[in-house]
């Protein structure tokens, strides 16, 4: 079967290249999920993506922002979340099961971080309604093709 029209999700195939972070999600997919039409994706850096869209929510600019890590992302992750601890404690983050091989929530769902492989990925959520539910929706996807 064709993957693009007999997979299970129905969506184009995705193909991940190392040197761009936004090549893990498609515009559409982050439309459905976060139910409003993105504007624009845009790379930022090597490791960071923008996904604008039209609604600003929280009072802020409209924008969901990924960053992923394609090497010592373990090691960078790992480094994110001491920092936090220090900062703040660990009381505020949620382990996650079934996304890669370690995922956490981080206070008031501002954050999801997760690790596969030598592959470190985190997702802002702080202006994401329902980011929750949302970021974990959008991790599991990216999870899935690291």
């Amino acid at each position: 079967a064709d993957a693009r029209t007999g997979g299970s999700t129905g969506s184009p195939a995705v193909v991940v290249k190392k040197d761009n972070p936004c090549s893990v999600l498609l515009p559409g997919e982050v439309e459905t999920i976060l139910g409003t039409p993105i504007t624009m994706r845009e790379i930022v850096d090597e490791v960071t993506c923008h996904f604008d869209y039209d609604k600003p929510v929280a009072g802020g600019p409209p924008f969901f922002e990924i960053k992923v890590y394609f090497k010592d992302g373990r090691t960078t992750i790992t480094a994110t979340r001491l920092a936090s601890r220090l900062l703040g404690g660990d009381s505020g983050f949620e382990k996650l099961t079934g996304i890669g091989d370690e995922a956490w929530l981080g206070p008031m769902a501002s954050t999801l971080t997760f690790v596969k492989g030598d592959a470190g990925v985190e997702l802002d959520l702080r202006l994401v309604p329902d980011g929750r539910e949302k970021g974990i929706r959008l991790a599991k996807l990216i999870a899935d093709r690291l």
